[in-house]
């Protein structure tokens, strides 16, 4: 009896192994598999973008033409396309649904549907309906008592509008704006000193160290790694063309072996047909957001918050 426990719990302790192998593999899949993407574009007055992700066996294409001003994606799972659309009648059934829909069937009593609900010859009685009018809760916001019938016509509501604007001015003596003054200027001064520790503090000017070791190569990371084609480019006035050519000239990514930048200086104009591919993979930038210093900046970042949100609600 004994010897049967004993091989159900090593049975149980296998099957309990292999499952925590197998999420163990997923992980390092997720976490090491590159998503790879691809971005097409061609532009000529008009723009044409596709644009295909690559991410273990989920793919997604986006496409995107402005001449027709539709955004197509499909999304496909070990090669099967999801959200099929679904068939649709037929243009016969169609119309022979639409002409259905428009004849009134008279009911049991004779009367048709239209006439049961006391609509008779296109005729609609004013009395079945109250009129509201919609600048009523705009006037009647914040009055202790509500309007008499006389004064929800024009001159009642432009009355009430004169008191409130009458009791406001009588609430705006000189000693009270420099009190609201005053008490605003210290809200200020205590929000600037808590910026001020905020950045101070020691978790803060490591996190900003380490940022900036590390924001580049994120970029680097993201951005792709081969760009393919033209652009050619023109402005109103040459020297405009020639000041952003000289701009350009200073960033890296300008210097591809297969990009051609190409400058018009008679003529304005902008075409550029481009092929970029990329991969990014997400442990990468995991192994970077998993800093003590940064976690513990985002709590006191939210302590922040928190306190400036009491103040303005007091």
């Amino acid at each position: 009896m004994l010897g049967i426990i004993l091989s159900i719990l090593k049975i149980i302790l296998w099957i309990i192994l292999a499952i925590l192998g197998l999420l163990f593999v997923l992980v390092l899949l997720v976490l090491f598999s590159p998503i790879r993407y691809k971005v097409d574009l061609d532009y000529h007055e008009q723009a044409h973008l596709k644009a295909k992700i690559h991410f273990l066996i989920v793919c997604v294409t986006i496409v995107f033409d402005q001449a027709t001003g539709k955004l197509d994606q499909v999304i496909r799972i070990a090669g099967f396309r999801l959200g099929k659309r679904e068939e649709t009648l037929k243009s016969g059934d169609v119309e022979q649904q639409e002409d259905d829909s428009l004849i009134d069937t008279p009911d049991e009593g004779g009367q048709t549907e239209a006439e049961s609900d006391g609509i008779s010859d296109g005729k609609i009685e004013a009395d079945d309906f109250e009129f509201v009018d919609p600048m009523y809760d705009l006037w009647d916001e914040g009055l202790q008592e509500p309007l008499s019938p006389n004064e929800k016509k024009f001159l009642g509501r432009l009355k009430v509008l004169i008191n409130k604007i009458v009791s406001i001015i009588k609430k705006l003596s000189p000693s009270n704006i420099i009190c609201t003054i005053q008490s605003k200027i210290e809200k200020v001064q205590k929000f600037k000193l808590r910026i001020k520790k905020f950045f101070n503090l020691s978790c803060t000017i490591k996190t900003r160290v380490y940022l900036k070791k590390y924001i580049v190569s994120v970029f680097k990371h993201i951005l792709p790694r081969k760009i393919r084609g033209y652009v050619r480019y023109g402005f109103d006035e040459p020297y405009k063309t020639g000041q952003i050519t000289g701009y350009l000239s200073l960033m890296p990514f300008v210097y591809q072996k297969h990009l051609s930048l190409q400058p018009d200086f008679y003529n304005k104009v902008l075409e550029a047909r481009l092929q970029m591919k990329g991969k990014i993979r997400i442990g990468y930038l995991v192994r970077i957001v998993l800093n003590v210093n940064i976690w513990r900046t985002l709590k006191a970042l939210k302590r922040l918050m928190n306190k400036t949100e009491h103040n303005r609600s007091e």
